[in-house]
């Protein structure tokens, strides 16, 4: 799980141990077994030699893969201009055009530095909006760091559990009063989050929810469910905010395009930065007017020093101009052939692997799948040594999926890199199982 003693990665390893706490600054990526040389297409080389097939893509970042080449070109246009100004910045302009043409909730934009704090903005300009304190999540859906959105963030898991939820601390720093004004719902169950929101409603600010969660493996949100919270909000004065951090990818107007529903506000990430730290809060302008400064007192702060920056605003752009809807439904499709060929490998070969997602998500599973709500579909304790063997078995074969058991594929995928996938995780699955059975 970690670099071997003589491999090139171990004495870096040492080092940052000496300077940071597990040496590393993010904790998705404990454990590590090697560090990244560079990367090309669908490939990742390591310091240590290998050369692995990315099913990671830093986190459903790098739509296009490494070094996709339109976005390093405007990267290499904008480094012959400068980094950063101080000033207003014409590229952050053609982005907030680009993204506000794809998805029709939009009437305007502003950019942030990540997911996390764009649904920081998002739920704080719901409060002064609504003059309510009250957010409004699913259980077990992820949301980033933001403290509100961390309530019940990673509950444990209960197979078959049915009912009302308990909104709990995501961990010892979280504050009571952070909890208490959060309200927890079941995903996907309307009737319980009918009656707990019609119970609260006067003092609920928003609901926020990711129509594609990761936690549930990929699983879309029932129309049904979406339409029903779109209502609810109408009825009471809510503020409905959607995290399309992840899922924006999936169509060329988003997740959100699936179902017909606008949001009041939607919160992006991850790929319109083209692998540069970035985020994003749009919305109609009614909703957005409460972040215009030339609102006076009545405006909320929206600002960071490095919030729009150019090279993210370029390489943004570079990116989704080459992420057009033929690309997104060729992506789509080897998705879709990556998971029929893995469940159909398993069948074969008698494995109890199940594989869940939609688009370019996948989610691996050791155990039979009924239900889509959190404690139905998320990963059970009993599938944690599983899948961390699966994560280092796949690994070994050199394929980078997360710890967590998921994976996602890029636009850099060939056909042959659809067929090698899908042979790496069921050969994986099968030492996964072999070694929980011994162990």
């Amino acid at each position: 799980m970690f670099p071997t003693l003589h491999s090139a990665s171990k004495p870096w390893y040492d080092r940052a141990l000496e300077v940071m706490p597990a040496g590393c600054s993010r904790r998705a990526l404990y454990p590590m077994r090697s560090y990244a040389a560079g990367g090309e297409g669908s490939r990742l080389q390591t310091l240590d030699g290998e050369h692995l097939l990315d099913g990671s893509n830093n986190f459903m970042v790098l739509i296009h893969g490494h070094r996709h080449q339109a976005t390093v070109e405007a990267l290499g246009r904008q480094l012959g201009s400068g980094l950063c100004f101080g000033m207003a910045d014409t590229s952050e302009v053609r982005l907030a055009e680009h993204i506000g043409g794809r998805v029709k909730a939009l009437d305007q934009l502003m950019f942030c530095n990540s997911g996390s704090e764009a649904v920081m903005h998002a739920l704080k300009a719901a409060r002064v909006l609504t003059k309510r304190s009250k957010i409004v999540k699913c259980e077990g859906l992820y949301h980033g760091s933001y403290d509100f959105a961390e309530v019940s963030n990673a509950p444990p898991v209960e197979p078959g559990r049915q009912g009302f939820p308990q909104a709990r601390a995501n961990g010892p720093y979280m504050s009571p009063n952070i909890v208490e004004d959060v309200i927890v719902t079941p995903f996907n169950n309307l009737p319980v989050t009918e009656a707990i929101i019609k119970e609260h409603h006067a003092s609920i600010a928003a609901i926020l929810i990711d129509p594609l969660p990761s936690r549930i493996g990929y699983k879309r949100a029932d129309r049904s469910f979406v339409e029903g919270l779109r209502s609810l909000c109408d009825s009471y004065g809510i503020i409905l905010i959607f995290d399309e951090v992840a899922s924006f990818r999936v169509a060329h107007g988003g997740a959100q395009s699936y179902y017909g529903v606008s949001p009041d506000l939607t919160v992006f990430g991850k790929i319109i930065g083209g692998g540069l730290p970035v985020g994003a809060v749009g919305g109609k302008e009614a909703m957005m007017r409460i972040l215009d400064p030339r609102e006076g007192s009545a405006s909320m702060s929206f600002t960071g020093t490095f919030n729009a920056n150019p090279l993210s605003m370029v390489a943004g752009l570079a990116t989704l101009e080459a992420y057009d809807e033929h690309q997104i439904s060729v992506l789509n499709a080897k998705g879709d052939r990556l998971r029929e060929n893995i469940a159909a490998g398993a069948v074969k070969k008698g494995l109890p692997i199940e594989v869940s997602g939609e688009a370019s998500f996948l989610a691996f599973y050791f155990a039979p799948r009924i239900g889509n709500d959190y404690h139905a579909v998320a990963t059970r304790p009993e599938e944690l040594s599983t899948v961390d063997h699966l994560w280092n078995a796949a690994l070994d074969l050199n394929l980078l999926i997360d710890t967590s058991g998921r994976m996602n594929i890029s636009t850099a995928y060939s056909d042959a890199d659809i067929e090698e996938a899908g042979d790496i995780v069921l050969a994986a699955a099968e030492t996964a199982l072999n070694k929980s059975i011994r162990n």
